[in-house]
């Protein structure tokens, strides 16, 4: 299997802003859960938020298409079809088409009539027998005849349709829809309201499901499941379970019809009751997330959440992830790093785990205690000092493992965790600071320091002398509000520091981070507050005039004194004075009071989690930032084959004289390989690259000649 196939997206390879470090961006974006599925025999074709992935049904192996080579904008899969010539097609959330050749995607299109100020969604894609292509969108229903598009929306299905989420054919080739107002019949060019009447709609989510009986099933009421005989609707109680989620329906080759639920699992309709039915299946913890439950024809019951696969061959249980990463939901609240170089990501998880990458590029959980199943990585913290010495906060409280077993030290909210170089550890709580010291808990509190008790303590921060930082804070926003800043020396001396002398002291929150000039920094909920050792200032207000970011969540800064800041709109560098701003994604999404986390690793790559974009990687390409340099993707500059194996070709042309320089970066942004081609004249040249020793998988080679540099992919069977 060819692992190059799986989730590590690159993003934004050549965008340059201003003069700074060519941008290589990877993201390690989660399956999230199986929007639909297609069964072929021999293989499952699942459309996840990741891409399209394709499971051999008797090894779960499985590879993983991303939209690396195609003209598509989201790898967000929320369906996929074929047709009856054998032709692949998957529908993206952002309502464009593609077909599937194989390896790639190909032939983009999109459906006249979207109004894209509305934010198009697309819920379903079906073809029929004829090769006609229908959409179910939040804009109502498409259908494609030859190259022309029709759109029924109000006019057709009521004013009240809300959305389509769903199109089944049955045997005869009429087409039903699931919508926000039930479930309509489109047969001899004519539209029929079939649940008119009913209390069937639905909310947020429908699912329209033909039994081999000939049977009609709609998932849409709040309070019942409903089945139409062709003449009559009956309604079922479903039991209690929320209508609007409910992902769906299957049947085995008995006969029996069961659905799988967002939160409570899996039930068989039993007559007109719905039972829950266990199936050994539910791996992945608790059932939250999207899921699907299947049963294909040879009686495997297939069953899906979030990352996780398992099917049921006759009783044997096997099971699988989905992913290249451990990462169970694009939702990363913090970055941590452990004294050996793992990094820690704290995550929304169903299995009660935090991601673990160790500096060899392996993924693993790190299990938390079992009385922490509600453990919220929103308010918690990690320090990992070794594998038997471990700290984990949140709000049920202090808990250390000790290579054995977890202890509860401290049963109150606690947040962020540090240690100095004395073995001191300092947890910050809500209106006080513990301190842990050769087993021995004290605290810091308004009866024993200048700490308020009206004063919440927001951040925190260990320098390098062990000076322990204090971001205080009384909760008002107003000329009165009372906001402090205070350093306590090793040896217990207070300092504090207050708006009312340093107007610059405006709501610090979060971890203090100290760059290599000694400047003390933390983030604010207004802009960032810089401390030099005299005066407070806050950068990123005096420059709003030229900054879109306002909010700063994590500060870091690299061996050169450049600090990034992880703002409410990207990413945000400062170096010499000179301001960069590198926006992931959708800026209205980024634009947020959500977590973001940042950490470099051993090999220098940074590491960016945010709460709802999910994990990304940051490789600065090898330029430094006083350097004037320029970033393309030349046509002559070219590697093959490509894919290769044991050796590949790389071919470029340079007009004039200049060093050159080749560099070889693996998936995980660390360097395999720099190749000094010294001072070359203008001309076409060629060098042999050795592939023999490189493990399968995704590289980025980089070309750089004098101040001018080029990126492509490699890709190694």
């Amino acid at each position: 299997m060819n692992i190059s196939k799986h989730l590590l997206v690159v993003l934004f390879l050549f965008t340059l802003f201003g003069q700074s470090d060519a941008q290589v961006w990877t993201s390690y974006k989660s399956i999230q859960g199986v929007n639909d599925y297609l069964d072929l025999g021999e293989e499952l074709y699942l459309a996840t938020d990741a891409g399209l992935v394709i499971v051999d049904k008797n090894t779960l192996e499985h590879t993983i298409y991303g939209i690396e080579e195609s003209d598509l904008s989201t790898d967000h899969f929320q369906s996929v079809a074929r047709t009856s010539s054998g032709d692949t097609f998957i529908g993206t959330y952002d309502v464009v088409v593609a077909k599937f050749d194989g390896s790639g995607f190909q032939d983009t299109i999109s459906p006249d009539g979207l109004n894209p100020l509305l934010d198009p969604e697309l819920y379903d894609l079906k073809i029929s027998e004829t090769g006609e292509m229908w959409l179910a969108t939040s804009q109502g229903v498409f259908r494609q005849l030859g190259e022309e598009w029709i759109k029924y929306n109000q006019e057709q299905l009521g004013f009240d349709f809300f959305k389509v989420w769903d199109i089944e054919f049955d045997e005869d080739g009429a087409v039903y829809l699931g919508a926000g107002n039930g479930v309509h019949k489109f047969e001899n060019d004519t539209w029929i309201h079939l649940s008119e009447g009913t209390s069937l709609f639905a909310y947020l989510d429908s699912d329209v499901f033909f039994s081999d009986a000939g049977d009609l099933f709609f998932a849409g009421g709040l309070d019942s499941i409903g089945r139409f005989d062709g003449d009559s609707w009956t309604l079922i109680s479903n039991g209690g379970i929320n209508g609007t989620h409910i992902n769906g329906f299957t049947e085995d080759q008995d006969g029996n019809i069961y659905f799988d639920t967002w939160y409570d699992g899996v039930f068989k309709l039993i007559g007109d009751s719905c039972v829950p039915y266990a199936d050994d299946l539910n791996i992945g913890g608790n059932s939250l997330g999207k899921s699907f439950y299947y049963v294909d024809e040879e009686g495997v019951s297939w069953y899906n959440r979030n990352i996780y696969l398992s099917a049921n061959k006759n009783g044997n249980i096997e099971s699988t992830t989905l992913s290249s990463t451990t990462i169970e939901y694009n939702r990363i609240y913090d970055v941590k790093k452990g004294a050996n170089g793992e990094l820690f990501f704290l995550m929304y998880s169903s299995t009660n785990s935090i991601s673990v990458l160790n500096p060899d590029g392996e993924w693993s959980l790190l299990t938390i205690p079992t009385e922490l199943f509600y453990w919220s990585a929103y308010d918690g913290d990690l320090l990992y000092l070794s594998e038997n010495d471990v700290w984990l906060s949140g709000n049920e409280g202090l808990y250390h493992y000790d290579g054995v077993e977890w202890t509860l030290l401290l049963d109150e909210n606690c947040k962020t965790i540090l240690q100095d170089s004395q073995g001191r550890t300092y947890v910050q709580s809500d209106y006080k600071v513990f301190i842990i010291e050769n087993g021995i808990i004290s605290e810091y509190n308004q009866q024993n320091s200048p700490l308020n008790s009206s004063h919440y303590v927001s951040a925190i921060g260990l320098d390098a002398e062990d000076n322990l930082w204090l971001g205080t804070n009384d909760g008002n926003i107003g000329v009165d509000a009372n906001h402090a800043i205070q350093k306590v020396s090793s040896a217990g001396a207070w300092t504090t520091y207050t708006r009312d002398d340093h107007e610059a002291i405006k709501f610090p929150r979060g971890e203090f981070h100290f760059d290599i000039h000694g400047n003390v920094w933390v983030t604010s909920s207004f802009g960032v507050i810089k401390f030099d050792g005299q005066n407070f200032s806050n950068p990123m207000l005096e420059n709003a005039a030229i900054l879109e970011a306002n909010k700063s969540h994590s500060i870091e800064s690299d061996a050169m004194g450049k600090i990034y800041i992880a703002s409410d709109n990207g990413l945000v560098t400062l170096f010499e004075g000179e301001w960069e701003e590198m926006i992931l994604g959708n800026p209205d999404v980024i634009f947020s009071p959500y977590l973001v986390g940042l950490e470099f690793d051993d090999a220098g790559l940074l590491w960016y989690g945010h709460s709802i974009l999910g994990l990304y990687s940051y490789l600065p390409a090898g330029v430094t930032a006083t350097e004037e340099i320029a970033i393309s993707r030349l046509s002559d500059f070219n590697v093959y084959p490509n894919p290769a194996s044991d050796n590949t070709i790389v071919s470029f042309s340079i007009e004039e004289g200049a060093e050159v320089n080749l560099t070889v970066f693996n998936q995980f942004g660390q360097q395999v390989n720099h190749i000094a081609l010294g001072y070359l004249n203008g001309g076409t040249y060629e060098t042999d690259l050795d592939l023999s020793t490189y493990p399968a998988g995704m590289y980025l080679v980089q070309l750089r000649q004098g101040r001018h540099t080029s990126i492509t992919k490699l890709i190694i069977d």
